[in-house]
């Protein structure tokens, strides 16, 4: 992947000729509707010119959507934030086009598709939460094996869509050791409840002890509400990158650019760190460093990961919800 020689001022003014012309710019996202109406706001206001529309449902659903319209011949979005097995898998269909933004100058390799295709927008980190009232700090798993201890039978919850927590666990275990750790992991009888929103709500709420497969980034931010919550983030880290992208059929290929560079600004990142993300610019400090889990090994991104998908999201299904 390399970088436009061009001058960044001359990309951008080219882009602004453009993105006149077009007057438009359609933005399908994962990302919550409070972080990415901010992202448009300020975007608007930066380009005046350029009317916005935002379609924002959960992963699988924007998943659906896009790919329903492309078999339609209907190409309606610009821009997709999505988590990364949905845009990896978005990239092998060709709906997904090449764009080297500027920005990624300050972006670490890990958070850059080679190919320049994706660029991360910010990583959740897969942890293990738990409620402060019904559990103490000493007491706390610290691993995913300290789960399987027969005090937690039946005081466990675990959404029904935690794919890449769960294909992360294959390739640090290996397939055989870790569907037996997933097996006995289910025999200790889990509340498995739609939603990672909602398994963090139960957990706030008293209604199991601990929450598997959850994000620290959305705990860390109820703590700072008052609310009796911790987490932990077993090493490696198993995260998710939620990379941000144009169509291959973009119909504002200059406008999506535009947000795009503005996204991975230094400023779109601090809007995003402003609601407990966890920036992937270099020089954007998390809002609570503590979410960073500076120190911790991370499980980088593979592209491997869409290979058996199908495959593994069927045994998630068979071991923990069709028993």
């Amino acid at each position: 992947m390399t970088q436009s020689a061009e001058p960044a001022g001359a990309h951008t003014a080219k882009l602004i000729e453009g993105a006149k012309q077009e007057g438009k710019m359609t933005f399908y996202t994962s990302t919550s509707l409070e972080d990415s109406e901010a992202l448009l706001k300020r975007f608007k206001q930066i380009y005046p010119f350029i009317k916005t529309e935002l379609y924002r449902a959960n992963a699988d659903r924007l998943m659906a959507k896009m790919l329903t319209e492309a078999q339609a011949g209907k190409f309606f979005w610009d821009v997709q934030i999505n988590g990364d097995l949905n845009t990896e898998s978005m990239k092998r269909d060709g709906h997904i086009g090449k764009y080297v933004s500027p920005q990624v100058a300050f972006y670490d390799e890990a958070s850059i598709d080679p190919e320049g295709y994706w660029v991360d927008t910010y990583p959740n980190l897969i942890c293990i939460g738990y409620n402060t009232r019904l559990v103490s700090k000493e007491n706390a798993p610290k691993t995913w094996d300290d789960l399987l201890d027969s005090k937690w039978k039946g005081k466990m919850g675990i959404p029904t869509n935690p794919y890449t927590w769960f294909i992360n666990m294959i390739r640090i275990r290996g397939e055989e050791k870790a569907l037996e750790y997933m097996k006995s992991l289910s025999a200790q009888d889990l509340r498995v409840r739609r939603g990672t929103s909602l398994n963090v709500e139960l957990l706030t709420a008293g209604e199991f002890s601990l929450g598997i497969a959850l994000t620290n980034y959305r705990i860390q931010a109820l703590m700072e509400e008052g609310a009796p919550l911790a987490w932990v983030v077993p090493e490696p880290a198993i995260q998710v990158l939620h990379p941000i992208s144009m169509s291959s059929k973009a119909p504002h290929p200059s406008a999506a650019k535009l947000f795009i560079d503005f996204v991975l600004s230094k400023e779109g990142q601090e809007i995003l760190a402003s609601f407990y993300r966890i920036p992937t610019h270099k020089e954007v400090p998390a809002r609570y460093p503590a979410i960073k889990c500076e120190g911790v090994k991370r499980m980088p991104f593979s592209p491997k990961n869409v290979d058996d998908y199908e495959k593994y999201v069927a045994l998630f299904k068979k071991i923990f919800i069709k028993k």
